[in-house]
């Protein structure tokens, strides 16, 4: 059959059009699937659902604990039914370097790279793993129970893991346990008055201090070597997220945003945001404070759920830069700021599977512009929104059901920072 006008071309083409989104769902084409990687769920599962349990990366290294992966007999070995496992990915090509199993459920904690050693804690152990290959150097008895949801934290001399002491401890109160690199063993502990999942720690490296706020106790500066408190400082209401930014501390409170100084916890510039029934803003269990609250550059975001807008913030005077209307299913706990895009997660419609299983919808935001930058559609585990995704550069890595994959915009020129 001949096609001889310009009439039965399109109408040609919008039946092919139409044939091939049926066929494969689309993504929007300035939203770029890097690359893919299985995760199931043929793979033998680890760790109950086999969802990725925590994320993290350090420079061209994915780390991801969790998942389901096919693993050789090799890396099987020592592999228990309650176990987990922790693989390193090339995060340019998604390319598995190595994959180590370890028996104990993994505590939501992201492994963190350094001097060529990578760090993560299981349920009630410590382990040191060789980052070229996976390799367990060393693992110790961590004496904790429980998890946490904020990274851990490394000096020179020790490790800082927030958890529950375990049972048989007398004194089983949530606490900031040190524990020696070299060898492992417990140096200090400092009780907190908040579950470890509502709580946060960082390093400030020019003071050689443990910064730590608790959504229900004083924002402290503790000793790193002694543990011993040398400042505090106590906000008027719940802390609700928290960020260390260099030299600056930017904390999220029920009717305002500070910035501290870290040396000493006093304030250096407070803005009032709209008086709102904030209880909830982030959900006790889902709490992050490293997406509520992002800040790079002269730009500090704020997802402020009470009013339904991004704010952009200057970092150095608390000024507004410019707000953006949100819908109010955005989760506070997926929203990343980018070099020079925000990408923020929607809450769309849970799974006919269950309630582990709900879609989210991705959406990217010029920094700049305020232009969106397309969207995509993603079936993610509940259990863990705020491990969900980790982003660096451009480039958003997401743990999906069944898929690890990399994202980042294509054909869509960003305005800048």
């Amino acid at each position: 059959m001949k096609i001889h006008t310009r009439k039965h071309w399109f109408l040609l083409a919008a039946i092919c059009t139409a044939a091939s989104a049926h066929a494969k769902p689309s993504v929007p084409s300035h939203i770029c699937i890097d690359w893919a990687l299985p995760l199931g769920p043929k793979a033998p599962a680890v760790f109950s659902t086999g969802s990725i349990q925590a994320m993290s990366i350090t420079g061209q290294r994915l780390f991801v604990v969790g998942g389901r992966l096919p693993l050789s007999d090799k890396e099987r070995r020592g592999l228990s039914p309650r176990g987990g496992i922790i693989s390193a990915f090339d995060a340019k090509t998604g390319h598995r370097l190595w994959t180590t199993p370890f028996p104990g459920i993994p505590l939501a904690a992201p492994p963190v790279l350094s001097g060529g050693r990578v760090y993560t804690a299981t349920f009630r152990s410590l382990m040191a793993l060789r980052a070229s290959d996976g390799r367990v150097l060393k693992t110790a008895d961590s004496a904790l129970d429980g998890g946490q949801s904020n990274p851990i934290v490394l000096d020179n001399d020790h490790i800082y893991v927030t958890a529950f002491p375990r049972k048989r401890v007398p004194d089983w109160e949530p606490a900031l346990t040190a524990f020696s690199r070299s060898s492992l063993r417990q140096a200090w502990r400092y009780r907190l008055s908040s579950p470890p999942n509502l709580c946060y720690a960082a390093l400030y490296p020019p003071r050689q201090t443990i910064l730590v706020a608790q959504r229900d106790g004083p924002i402290i500066a503790l000793d790193a070597h002694s543990g011993k408190v040398v400042a505090s400082n106590r906000l008027p209401g719940r802390t609700l997220a928290v960020t260390l930014d260099g030299r600056r501390l930017f904390v999220l409170g029920p009717t305002d945003i500070r910035c501290l100084d870290p040396a000493t916890l006093k304030t250096r510039w407070q803005r009032k945001l709209a008086p709102a029934n904030r209880i909830g803003v982030v959900p006790g269990w889902s709490w992050s404070y490293a997406h509520a609250l992002s800040a790079r550059g002269r730009t500090l975001l704020v997802a402020d759920m009470a009013s339904l807008h991004l704010l952009a913030l200057d970092a150095t005077t608390g000024r507004l830069q410019w707000s953006y209307p949100i819908p109010k299913d955005v989760d506070p706990t997926l929203v990343f700021l980018l070099d020079h895009w925000v990408v923020f997660g929607r809450r769309l419609y849970a799974s006919p599977n269950g309630p582990r299983e709900r879609t989210v919808e991705f959406r990217w935001l010029d920094r700049r512009s305020r232009r969106e930058g397309g969207s995509i559609r993603l079936p993610v585990y509940t259990t863990q929104l705020e491990q969900l995704a980790v982003g660096i550069g451009d480039e958003l890595y997401v743990g999906s059901i069944g898929r690890l994959i990399a994202l980042s915009v294509r054909g869509l020129q960003s305005s800048g920072k």
